[in-house]
């Protein structure tokens, strides 16, 4: 699929127009593992805009586990020079007879269903996939490697931790399977720290917060994406809870832009955490802007098992996103607009 609305044309030239040193990705060799999810594809179809429309000559490595789904994604860009699609499963080693410039390692199970259905792939996926990453790094000459992490690594913390900052660390069960995710990505920031200490790779680590936007999977389960999907399919927008816990959304067009300012302008071996702080509503809440700008309705109904059994057990995820902003990064996009823009650009899909 590619989205080929005017809006999602705009976002993406606005990505574009504000990389800070985008010339540091000219002429170079970046891979993206996850290349269909939320972030990955958008961040790819960012690159290949910079090809497009500026010259950049970026070799782009898109990587998943299913080629047909690459294929199915990126098939507007059958054309393009600079797209490379790799079929690869990031829990076996990658060997590349050039290794990327830039690593950014987006590939993870990443909505509540799949912990509850795959909790041992969701966790090893993230230790042995960074590892992997990790690997491919150290073997380059100049290579960057971005991992992009979760908030959910912060775990349970008290009002008085909120806003969240990066040197925060909360408290996470252990001994229940859905710290699949979370244990797998604290493992993985800490492989992180490691491979930077022992071997001097060259790593970054971003934590995004809640994301959304038109890029999310048909499939992906966390409940902002399936209140616009509900939305854009004009049915009432069913919650499985109170929705009174607090959050930090961020659209997915800030997101990516954050991402980039972290790669090329973050700290050696330094986490940020990706928010806008003028986003930072409950989830009943952001059930609610859905409702109003999809012309549809929120009900109430009791959660399946399977469905509460996938559910973070963290209150509190506001996060402080100084840190980043000190980069120069501001989100371009409020709660209000980013919903309505997700909901026009979903309505108006194209796929050529």
């Amino acid at each position: 699929m590619f989205f080929k609305s005017q809006e999602y044309q705009k976002e993406l030239k606005g990505i574009a127009d504000i990389i800070p040193s985008a010339g540091l990705l000219r002429n170079k060799d970046i891979l993206i593992t996850g290349a269909t999810g939320m972030i990955g594809s958008a961040l790819v179809d960012v690159l290949l805009y910079l090809n497009k429309n500026y010259g950049y000559c970026i070799k782009v490595y898109a990587l998943g586990r299913d080629i047909k789904r690459l294929e199915e994604r990126f098939v507007s860009y059958k054309q393009e020079d600079g797209l490379h699609l790799l079929e690869h499963n990031v829990i076996s080693p990658l060997v590349m007879d050039k290794v990327p410039e830039y690593i950014i390692h987006a590939a993870s199970n990443a909505h509540p269903y799949l912990y509850e259905s795959e909790p041992v792939e969701t966790l090893l996926g993230n230790v042995e996939g960074t590892h992997n990453m990790l690997e491919l790094a150290r073997s380059g000459k100049n290579s960057r490697m971005l991992f992009i992490s979760s908030g959910e690594i912060y775990g349970q913390l008290g009002e008085t931790d909120i806003p969240v900052s990066e040197e925060a660390s909360g408290y996470v069960n252990t001994m229940e399977f859905r710290s699949c995710y979370p244990s797998g990505k604290r493992a993985a920031e800490t492989l992180c720290a490691a491979y930077a200490k022992q071997y001097n790779t060259d790593v970054v680590v971003a934590r995004p917060c809640h994301i959304y936007g038109p890029t999310a999977l048909s499939s992906d389960s966390r409940a902002a994406s399936q209140f616009i999907r509900q939305a854009c399919l004009k049915k009432d927008i069913i919650m499985k809870s109170s929705g009174l816990q607090r959050r930090s959304y961020c659209y997915v067009a800030d997101c990516i832009s954050a991402i980039l300012f972290i790669l090329l302008k973050g700290g050696h071996s330094q986490a940020y955490n990706i928010a806008n702080k003028e986003s930072n509503v409950t989830i009943r809440g952001f059930a609610e802007k859905v409702a109003k700008y999809g012309e549809s309705r929120v009900i109430f109904e009791k959660p399946a098992k399977t469905e509460k059994a996938g559910y973070t057990p963290i209150i509190h995820a506001v996060f402080n996103s100084s840190k980043l902003e000190n980069l120069g990064w501001q989100a371009q996009y409020g709660i209000d607009t980013g919903i309505r823009n997700t909901i026009e650009i979903l309505n108006g899909l194209e796929v050529v």
